[in-house]
């Protein structure tokens, strides 16, 4: 028996709510079916679940340091299992991970992982927050990654978020891991330091303080440390699965961190979850015997008396939890209960009852965004689905329209519903013709640290309106969770709804194509103009005037264009050589403007991150891009086929650049004439999604004997070798090989070219050691690891931390294959290229030059 593993005699509250909810779970079709877990937002288990909350007054806090690490199992058991109060703290919002859906990078990354963070929520019930912390990439030292938050500013962030959700326990991550990701042993470090500041007068602007009971870490098994467990293989019967399966749905919502695996028949024969999640104490005095991690812990609160214990109070007084089933009796219990509880215990028993006497309340915009000085109809719905009659003492549209204001209320509708009773009431809301609060996320980095600054440390609210009522049945006020103001709209291939959150965008807006454009000077000195498309969305004025300028970084050039824009429309904006003035090489920032009342004003673009698994969000940025202009001599001539992978930019970069590419289709790889190309490349993870692909590799050998070369960007381990979890060698390389989870994550590390008289350092670009220069995030990722001395190893490349530790090969591997080649590149040219760096675009144009024989 695992030591520290929950009894029954510590779950005797919720096991006793778990048995009388076996009736309920019966009458709900949708709790049975192993197949679909849905999130308990409906009013029926809504309800149960909040009944599990009265008299509990426990409450979690879990610090992890991206989206993804939190376990939600363990925030499902506390939140709905335990009815606790959960807070998960990320510190950062992802946006230095990869993108396995989209091509979303950096701040749109983040802001993906955070909606994704939203939509785990709705299963697990735990409130977000977050740290100012921006992730920089995958790091292998807690030093570096302290030195580029800043230590004391990310430190900070916890406590003040400690001392806010006053937790009982916390719990992190592992400090002790030996791998890469130290943002991990960081967070565990910040969780450490944090207990002991907050419970003192360190930094007393950030509120009183808090001395939290015990913190907890992850733990491994083995050693001879008690080890604490978290039941996650206990079923409920209100959630309709065991927390460990529940949790894994919630975790799959984490889809553009390749988390969206088939839930497994049986749990529990995962690893990580055999046992339920294991933790390790590491601050407080221990629990007792029985292990759970409130043991011993006043977190009860009687409601008829107020008084604090160890143990669940008898709120029912000898008799069962009410049943969820019949929300009319629910309703009469929590009103009789109600006339006898303390003030403290008043807020659990009032959530509980709005849910026994549900008001359905829903919002329809008729249009998905809105402009300032424009109206906009919305049909607020209210439904009275209780037994009892409800007054809607005031229905009204809040609207978030002005920065620095409040908000600005629409009334509704006020009046009394009958049982059953629904009612429909058209509202035209007009937004402020000064309106400037758009409903986007703004993330703003700090020029001299990797962390944001001025941003909120919570979840981004996605509608500028939503509907608040208050209402009262027999006299008791209900509580009404504000509806967002939302539009609906049905794909007409495909018929199916799909909503949208109501946004104030601006009335014009500006989007700069691309975001950097590569300008590359070939050894003539020529260069293409540089050319931008200019997307411009208007809204109630039929004229806008644009300005759009090229400034020098590191110089004084200077350059603009001016048109005017009838309505929305895109239009090409070029810059000539004359305009650029004499060739050099540099970087140029591009800049919008648009004519307002007092003259020119920054643009300003909202770049919309939009899946079908979250909520529609806005990225606020201003609308500017870049130019980058470099020697480098493209491979003319050359036919070079391109097979798309997952998340990738660097076709389309290449494209920028100047280099023609044929998209190839799987009638091209497992039909088409593969003769007509010198050059394939297969784009990043494209081992993950295209199994026309691996399919085609007996073609693609032949080819490689007959002079082609086939040229391979990085894909993860799991995807590019055989076996459990991609332990074995790789299928899909020419020889015995695999795919490592080698890489280099600091961008500056020396890189040491081993072989530089081969022609991918000569042909057609020589690449020097600047060419190493200025490289984003990280050096490669998922090195290949040879196993047979026909592989040549081109780079090898040192990581400075101690973390890890070596001499690093199979960042840049070719081999020879009849009279072609195949080679590998874990080089991150994926963050290079949309970053604009001139070295990763002369190396990729050698690889491309190479000449079928």
């Amino acid at each position: 028996m695992v030591t520290g593993m929950a009894t029954p005699k510590t779950l005797v509250h919720t096991d006793a709510m778990r048995v009388t909810c076996v009736l309920f779970a019966m009458l709900v079709p949708a709790l049975c079916q192993p197949l679909s877990i849905t999130a308990p937002t409906d009013p029926a288990r809504a309800l149960a679940l909040s009944l599990r909350r009265i008299g509990v007054e426990g409450r979690l806090l879990y610090i992890t340091a991206h989206p993804d690490d939190e376990d939600n199992g363990l925030l499902a058991y506390y939140r709905h299992g335990r009815g606790m109060d959960v807070t998960l703290l990320t510190l950062t919002r992802g946006a230095g991970g990869q993108n396995e859906i989209g091509d979303e990078l950096f701040e749109a990354l983040a802001v993906l992982r955070s909606e994704e963070l939203r939509a785990a929520h709705l299963f697990d019930g735990a409130r977000q927050r977050f740290s100012r912390a921006f992730e920089f990439g995958y790091s292998f030292s807690v030093t570096e990654t302290f030195q580029k938050w800043g230590e004391e500013e990310i430190l900070r962030d916890v406590v003040r978020v400690m001392r806010e959700t006053r937790p009982h326990v916390v719990v992190t991550m592992s400090i002790a891991t030996e791998g890469g990701g130290r943002h991990h042993q960081a967070a565990a470090f910040a969780a450490r330091r944090a207990f002991d500041l907050a419970a003192s007068d360190t930094w007393p602007e950030l509120g009183p303080p808090w001395a939290a009971s015990r913190l907890f870490e992850s733990a491994s098994r083995g050693g001879e440390a008690p080890r604490y467990g978290v039941p996650l293989q206990e079923y409920d019967p209100v959630l309709g699965c065991t927390y460990a399966a529940f949790g894994f749905v919630a975790r799959s919502l984490h889809k553009c961190q390749g988390t969206g695996q088939v839930r497994p028949l049986d749990p529990a024969a995962r690893r990580r979850s055999r046992g339920g999640r294991l933790l390790s104490r590491r601050r407080g005095p221990p629990p007792p015997a029985s292990g759970d991690l409130f043991a011993g812990l006043p977190i009860y609160r009687d409601p008829r008396t107020g008084a604090l214990d160890a143990r669940p109070a008898d709120t029912w007084q000898g008799g069962q939890v009410p049943n969820a089933a019949s929300p009319q009796q629910v309703a009469e219990r929590l009103r009789s209960l109600l006339q006898e509880c303390v003030p403290e215990a008043r807020p659990a028993v009032m959530a509980a009852l709005s849910q026994a006497v549900p008001l359905q309340v829903e919002a329809v915009a008729g249009k998905p965004t809105v402009i300032p000085g424009e109206r906009v109809g919305v049909r607020v719905a209210l439904h009275n689905r209780s037994h009892l009659p409800i007054t809607v003492n005031g229905c009204f549209i809040e609207g978030r329209f002005r920065r620095g204001a409040g908000a600005d209320l629409d009334e509704v509708w006020n009046g009394d519903l009958r049982p059953g009773e629904r009612r429909v009431v058209p509202v035209t809301v007009e937004v402020p013709a000064k309106a400037d609060r758009w409903t986007g996320v703004r993330l703003r980095r700090d020029p001299r640290a990797d962390r944001y600054v001025g941003s909120s440390d919570r979840l981004h609210d996605p509608a500028c309106a939503r509907v608040v009522v208050l209402a009262d049945a027999a006299g008791l006020p209900l509580e009404i969770t504000p509806t967002p103001v939302r539009y609906r709209e049905t794909d007409p291939v495909f018929p199916a709804m799909k909503e949208l959150d109501l946004a104030l965008l601006p009335r014009v807006q500006v989007g700069i194509h691309p975001p950097v454009l590569p300008v590359p000077v070939d050894d003539d000195g020529r260069r293409a103009p540089a050319t931008f498309r200019v997307k411009v969305g208007q809204g109630a004025e039929d004229r806008c005037l644009v300005v759009v300028r090229m400034t020098e970084v590191d110089g004084d050039g200077s350059c603009e264009q001016r048109f005017v824009m009838y309505g929305p429309g895109e239009r090409d904006v070029t810059f000539s050589e004359e305009d650029l003035g004499p060739v050099r090489a540099g970087r140029w920032q591009v800049s919008a403007s648009v004519a307002s009342g007092e003259g020119l004003a920054e643009a300003v673009s909202m770049q919309p991150v939009t899946y079908p698994h979250i909520r529609r969000v806005f990225l606020e940025r201003p609308a500017t891009a870049e130019a980058v202009v470099f020697p480098c001599s493209l491979p003319g001539g050359r036919a070079v086929g391109w097979v798309e992978g997952t998340g990738d930019q660097v076709d389309d970069c290449l494209e920028l650049a100047g280099v023609p590419l044929r998209r190839l289709s799987d009638g091209d790889l497992l039909q088409g004439d593969l003769d007509r190309f010198d050059v394939i490349v297969t784009g990043v993870r494209a081992y993950k999604v295209r199994e026309d692909l691996k399919a085609a590799h007996p073609r693609l050998l032949r080819w490689m004997k007959e002079g082609g070369h086939l040229v391979v960007l990085y894909n993860k381990s799991p995807d590019m070798n055989s076996g459990r979890s991609g332990r074995g060698g790789s299928p899909w390389a020419p020889y015995t090989a695999r795919v490592s989870r080698d890489r280099v994550t600091v961008e500056e590390a020396p890189v040491v070219v081993r072989s530089p008289t081969h022609r991918l350092f000569n042909r057609p670009n020589p690449i020097l050691a600047s060419d190493w220069d200025g490289w984003v995030q990280e050096r490669g990722l998922y090195f290949l690891e040879t196993r047979d001395e026909r592989f040549r190893e081109l780079l090898s490349m040192t990581e400075p931390w101690p973390g890890n530790p070596g001499e690093k090969t199979g960042a840049l591997v070719t081999a020879a294959v009849g009279d072609g080649s195949w080679t590998y590149v874990g080089l991150a040219l994926f963050r290079q290229l949309p970053a604009g760096v001139p070295g990763a675009y002369r190396l990729m144009a050698n690889l491309l030059a190479q000449e079928r024989r």
